[in-house]
């Protein structure tokens, strides 16, 4: 299973409603096997939140070895505009501009 967060924000990864088994940084994609053998698919449904508690994207039951997910801008502003909460200002981990 790969996964890309291709957000400004970091974000966590857990499955369903449990603690977060991953921390996933803006721009950084990361692999890993789901239980089971190589190609096995599991009924996981995984989530990617917030450092605020904004769910950005889902993806599941089921899920499989060799899926790959991305999460997408969109996706996160999409999230926060369905939840009323706004961006951190500045956003995490933002490249600050030269004036």
């Amino acid at each position: 299973m790969g996964i890309t967060n291709d957000t400004n924000e970091q974000l966590a990864v857990s499955v369903r409603t449990s603690p977060p088994i991953y921390t996933i940084f803006p721009g950084e994609s990361l692999s890993f096997s789901l239980n089971g053998l190589p190609g096995d698919c599991t009924e996981w449904e995984l989530r990617a939140t917030t450092a605020d508690g904004v769910v950005a994207a889902q993806v599941g039951p089921p899920v499989c070895d060799g899926d790959s997910w991305t999460i997408t801008q969109a996706e996160l502003d999409q999230a926060r505009e369905d939840a009323g909460i706004e961006a951190p200002d500045p956003t995490p981990f933002a490249t600050p501009t030269s004036p």
